[in-house]
């Protein structure tokens, strides 16, 4: 037997209301959902108009500086240059004036250039820089010169400077002084042409026998040929300078001789006093000892066992030294060679550079004042 008791529940609602009250939420979410978009969407506008901003005035002080650079480092070598001169501001216009145009036909930086006409002035002497045309004179060989030398400005200036002291070169005319210097650089180029050692070997030698050389009346040329002649024999650089030296201070001894090599020279034939003659070429005083040029012993006993291989390579090469001494004389070698090199296509970039750094230097100039506070 079941039992069952049946029971009914009903549920009675306002669905009309409910609904409404979702459809009023839902459009409460929808309107503040386009409000905050909006507000977001403006404020990435701000944020990427700011960063556009920041990042023109980054390109603008990027673009500022490049345009003053070349001005601010001629302007501080420039300053380092009163120091060291004392000059007034005209004179140093002058110099300023010379380095710049000097950049424009060698396609270098004038700063640069600035800075070798300090080491001039320091290994030559300060007063030169009261004549801006001797100053802009020597500049000039330095150009040339360091074109010879893979545009190194500075090692140019040390190989012209080192010639010109170590050969005593007068600076009373500054003027006369840089033409000098001008004969000597085509000298040197000249050496390196027909000879073995190049310009900073040259140098080096000049730097060890250049004064004996000047002492012992040898000519500027004749000693460059006798460093190319040692060069080809294995004497290079300084150590054929030494050896120059110690060949030249042998010679000029004469009659301070040891007594006994000063009678075994007499005794094959020899005149001491033509070695000592400092009124003719090195050459012909070499050629004096030709009577014992075979009797390598008493050349060693004479010139002693470490100068002894460059004695005889001199002496066994005496027509040669005699014949290269004239190739070196009155030539514009330097010159022509480094008009030959500026004539390639990068030197002719250089050049344009320089004329378009000229135009930032000039820039510079004019708005130095106020230059500080602008950047």
């Amino acid at each position: 037997m079941s039992l069952s008791i049946p029971y009914n529940i009903s549920f009675t609602s306002n669905h009309t209301g409910v609904f409404g009250d979702i459809g009023i939420g839902l459009d409460n979410v929808d309107t503040k959902t386009k409000k905050l978009t909006k507000s977001f969407g403006a404020c990435f506008k701000e944020l990427l108009s700011f960063s556009l901003a920041l990042e023109g005035i980054s390109q603008l002080e990027t673009g500022l500086t490049d345009l003053i650079t070349p001005g601010v480092a001629l302007n501080s070598e420039m300053a380092e240059l009163a120091a060291i001169t004392g000059l007034a501001d005209e004179e140093l216009k002058k110099i300023e004036k010379s380095a710049r145009s000097s950049a424009g036909v060698f396609g270098t930086d004038a700063s640069q250039n600035i800075e070798s006409y300090k080491i001039l002035l320091s290994k030559l002497s300060p007063e030169i820089a009261q004549n801006n045309e001797a100053l802009a004179l020597m500049g000039e060989n330095v150009g040339y010169t360091s074109k010879l030398m893979g545009g190194n400005s500075v090692a140019a200036t040390g190989v012209l400077t080192t010639a010109m002291n170590q050969y005593g070169v007068s600076l009373e005319d500054p003027l006369q002084a840089s033409k000098e210097m001008g004969i000597m650089m085509n000298i040197m180029a000249a050496g390196a042409k027909e000879g073995s050692a190049e310009l900073p070997e040259i140098a080096s030698a000049l730097e060890n026998v250049g004064l004996m050389a000047k002492s012992s009346s040898v000519s500027f040329a004749e000693t460059n040929a006798a460093i190319q002649i040692l060069d080809k024999s294995g004497k290079k650089g300084a150590e054929g300078g030494v050896a120059l030296r110690n060949v030249l201070s042998t010679l000029s001894q004469g009659r301070f001789l040891p007594r006994d090599i000063r009678k075994q020279l007499q005794g094959a034939g020899v005149d001491i006093s033509q070695l000592t003659n400092h009124s003719i070429p090195l050459t012909e005083r070499l050629k004096g000892l030709k009577p014992v040029l075979s009797d390598n012993a008493l050349i060693t006993k004479l010139f002693g066992k470490e100068n002894s291989a460059a004695a005889l390579a001199l002496l066994q090469n005496v027509d040669a030294l005699e014949q290269l001494t004239p190739k070196l004389e009155g030539t514009n070698t330097a010159v022509e060679q480094a008009e030959i090199i500026m004539g390639s296509y990068q030197e002719g970039m250089n050049r344009w550079k320089a004329k378009i750094d000229d135009l930032k230097i000039g820039f510079f100039n004019l708005t130095e004042s106020m230059m500080p506070a602008f950047q």
